[in-house]
């Protein structure tokens, strides 16, 4: 573990969290380090006791990372929560193993240190295996009831937030989803960058995973925020991924995008 405890409070710590990723973390650590902010940046790595060599290429880019841990965890949000207990920065910000900043000024251009304690979140790159680039614009807050606003990837979140309330890791899919409604539940204030902060590697999710994903949102808005209307704008979304699987069956070679 590479640790430093002399330098003054960063003013962002990013955090990656990692599991048999070896073949992808070397670009988001290059990402991170490409930071014309970098020299106010603490970057931490969290890896979930990987054996393919994960944490291997971590200790070789050891330099560049300004503390790591590589021990088994309970999930993804396990991990992350593990990163915001580790975290010294006022910000905090998670990059996943295989995401890129967008540009090297990307965490300038958010402007963290002018801003009030909240959420600063912007639009994001989807790239969809085979290499197709989709810039995904970011939503207003009050939209939050209706699924997720932005990528997480693309979201700067004020530290202490996240000690008071870390992602609930009963929503094994959605817990950042569930933050943000909190976060805006509680008056929270939010701000809406006019710029792409990341890019984001999309996975390919079986129609089950989809499914399950959508049902954890909508327990989570239901649970959350309580809106009148959650219920049917939840069974629209259902009903259009069903469309979407059946046309995938008719149509096999179109590629459909994921239900946010």
């Amino acid at each position: 573990m590479n640790a430093s405890s002399d330098f003054p409070r960063p003013l962002l710590t990013v955090v990656t969290v990692t599991r048999n990723a070896a073949s992808i973390l070397q670009k988001t650590i290059d990402s991170v380090a490409a930071q014309t902010a970098r020299d106010r940046i603490e970057y931490l790595v969290v890896d979930g006791a990987s054996d393919d060599g994960t944490r291997e290429l971590i200790e070789a880019n050891a330099s560049r990372i300004d503390r790591w841990i590589s021990e088994k965890d309970a999930g993804i949000y396990d991990a992350m929560n593990k990163g915001v207990r580790m975290a010294r920065g006022a910000w905090i910000h998670f990059l996943n193993a295989g995401d890129v900043f967008v540009e090297a000024s990307a965490v300038e251009r958010a402007d963290l240190e002018r801003r009030k304690s909240g959420i600063v979140y912007g639009d994001y790159y989807r790239i969809y295996p085979g290499g197709f680039r989709s810039c995904e614009r970011s939503r207003p807050p009050r939209d939050i009831w209706k699924g997720m606003i932005c990528s997480h990837q693309s979201v700067f979140a004020a530290t202490e937030l996240l000690r008071v309330h870390p992602f609930e890791t009963v929503y094994t899919v959605c817990a950042d989803f569930q933050f943000l409604q909190w976060a805006y539940k509680e008056g929270c204030s939010f701000t809406r960058l006019d710029f792409a902060v990341s890019e984001v590697a999309l996975e390919r999710y079986t129609w089950r995973q989809l499914e399950h994903g959508l049902f954890q949102k909508w327990k989570a808005s239901r649970a959350t925020l309580r809106r009148p209307g959650t219920d049917l704008v939840f069974a629209a979304k259902a009903v259009a991924l069903a469309g979407k699987q059946l046309v995938k069956k008719v149509l096999p070679l179109s590629w459909l995008k994921a239900v946010r």
